[in-house]
């Protein structure tokens, strides 16, 4: 006697979707972490040199290059200190042909549910898909999401240099694009 036809539940579809997905496309091939010929992104025009400390109310301009892994701050922060961000110009911020914001990440509903799906590949949970997210040192466990929830201040949870990246898996950085200029300010 044959079996009955069940339905698939449609989370296990779109979950077994996904792995077919990755096993047989190039989507977990990595590549070398490098720019497109951006004008604000030239690898060689990245700040560097030990990060200012910052007094209250003072502010630094920095611009962040989504292609680069590491964006160098050239902020020095201490534990316990706050911070706000303001993403002051943005130009062009897509993952590969995912259109994206900084401060989101990733647009449309299918685009947010596969991020949802294989947000384990991503580099930080703090923030979405390609959504800006700073960390304290080169040190992704110390990652903070930059543009929070009616811009409140992000206290520091340790001591470093502030550094930046699109929220993206590791070695799929080539396929990045876009920059922006951000505004650090200290708060206390």
């Amino acid at each position: 006697m044959p079996y009955p036809i069940q339905a698939l539940n449609p989370t296990r579809f779109i979950g077994l979707f996904l792995v077919c997905l990755m096993l047989s496309g190039c989507a977990l091939m990595r590549h070398p972490d490098s720019c497109d010929p951006e004008p604000l992104c030239r690898l060689d025009d990245q700040e560097t040199g030990p990060g200012v400390e910052l007094k209250i109310r003072e502010s630094k301009k920095t611009t962040i290059c989504a292609c680069r892994p590491w964006n160098m701050g050239a902020v020095k922060v201490q534990k316990g200190e706050s911070y706000t961000f303001e993403i002051e110009a943005v130009h062009n911020w897509v993952d590969g042909k995912v259109a994206s914001d900084p401060e989101t990440g990733w647009h449309g509903s299918f685009y947010k549910t596969m991020g949802f799906l294989s947000g384990f590949l991503k580099r930080s949970s703090e923030t979405g898909w390609y959504a800006l997210t700073g960390t304290i040192g080169m040190a992704d466990t110390l990652s903070f999401a930059v543009i929070t929830s009616g811009n409140a201040p992000v206290i520091m949870a340790d001591s470093g240099e502030l550094y930046f990246y699109a929220n993206d898996m590791k070695g799929r950085y080539f396929n990045n694009k876009g920059n922006l200029v951000l505004k650090i300010t200290r708060i206390r």
